[in-house]
C-alpha cells in the first residue's frame, strides 16, 4: 500500500507541475497577444481629430 500511495503522489506531483507550467505559458501568451493589441492601437491613439 506504500508503494502505491507513493506513485500516487508522484503523480499528483507531476500533475501539480503541468498545471503550474500551463498556466505559466497561457500568462506568457496572453502577455504576448495583449503587446501585439497595444502596438495596434498604438498608431490610431496617436492621430487626432482635427
Amino acid at each position: 500500500m506504500a508503494v502505491m500511495s507513493e506513485v500516487l503522489l508522484k503523480y499528483r506531483f507531476i500533475d501539480c507541475c503541468e498545471r503550474v507550467a500551463n498556466a505559466f505559458i497561457n500568462f506568457i501568451v496572453s502577455i504576448s497577444t495583449f503587446k501585439t493589441r497595444v502596438l495596434k492601437v498604438e498608431p490610431l491613439s496617436g492621430m487626432t481629430d482635427a
